[in-house]
C-alpha cells in the first residue's frame, strides 16, 4: 500500500514538474551595461537626466527586478504547492484519468 502511494506521489511530482516550465516566467537577466539593456520608464529620457541619474535609476531597476524575480520564484512554487495538494485529494484512478486528459491536450497544441 506505501508504495502504491509512493509511486502515486512520483508520478504527480513528475507531471508536475513536466508542466511547470510551460508556466514559469521568462526571467530577466542581469544587464551587460547599463545603457544597452535598461529602459527608462516613460517620459525620463525627454527630461535632461544627467549620466549619473540614468545610473542610479537603472541600479533602482535592477535591485527591484531582482526584488520582483524572487517574489514571482515564491509563487511559481506556491501553485506547485496548490497543485500538489489538490492532487493529493483525487484518487490514482483519477490522477491517471488527469495524467491521460493533460497528456492528450499537449498532444493536441503540439500538433496544431
Amino acid at each position: 500500500m506505501k508504495t502504491t502511494g509512493l509511486i502515486t506521489l512520483c508520478l504527480c511530482l513528475c507531471f508536475v514538474i513536466s508542466s511547470a516550465p510551460a508556466q514559469k516566467m521568462k526571467s530577466v537577466e542581469a544587464p551587460a551595461t547599463a545603457r544597452s539593456k535598461n529602459r527608462l520608464p516613460n517620459y525620463y529620457g525627454q527630461i535632461g537626466l544627467s549620466d549619473e541619474q540614468r545610473t542610479k535609476i537603472y541600479g533602482i531597476q535592477a535591485e527591484f527586478r531582482t526584488k520582483t524575480e524572487e517574489l514571482i520564484r515564491q509563487l511559481e512554487d506556491m501553485r506547485t504547492e496548490e497543485t500538489l495538494e489538490i492532487q493529493s485529494v483525487l484518487t490514482p484512478e483519477q490522477r491517471t484519468e488527469l495524467n491521460d486528459l493533460v497528456t492528450a491536450a499537449r498532444k493536441k497544441r503540439q500538433s496544431s
